[in-house]
């Protein structure tokens, strides 16, 4: 494998935003009080109607709301981006702050349709899905 170093996030996701999308592509993101309420039926309604090329999400103590995606809301998630096949940005800075019990499964460690991950930092959790 390889590793490349950044000074941060913000130009990680330049980087991934530089070499996988174009000038007027689409990207679906989080919105703040999205995540721990997140709705399957209306992803795939954003996904149909605007076509992305990538989803960003925060789905473990997610920024600024604190709300961690449920199991079934992530592969929800990930059977939407292969369906959509779409490149998927897993931000998890705050993964290891889990206390009590182990902190949910990445979805990059849930993920059976990526094929070429691409670890941006610890913990991993960007790949292609499709």
């Amino acid at each position: 494998g390889q590793v490349l170093a950044l000074s941060g996030s913000q130009q990680g996701l330049d980087l991934i935003a530089r070499c996988l999308l174009d000038p007027g592509d689409a990207v679906v993101m989080d919105r703040p009080g999205y995540i721990a309420r997140a709705d399957p039926a209306e992803l795939e309604h954003v996904l149909e109607r605007c076509r992305p090329k990538l989803l960003s999400t925060n789905p473990t103590f997610h920024n600024p709301t604190s709300g961690t995606r449920s199991l079934d809301l992530r592969r929800d998630m990930l059977r939407l981006a292969a369906r959509y096949r779409l490149a998927v940005v897993e931000d998890e800075p705050y993964r290891e702050l889990h206390f009590r019990t182990p902190p949910p499964p990445t979805l990059l460690e849930l993920d059976e349709h990526i094929s070429a991950p691409i670890p941006r930092r610890s913990p991993p959790g960007c790949g292609w899905a499709g």
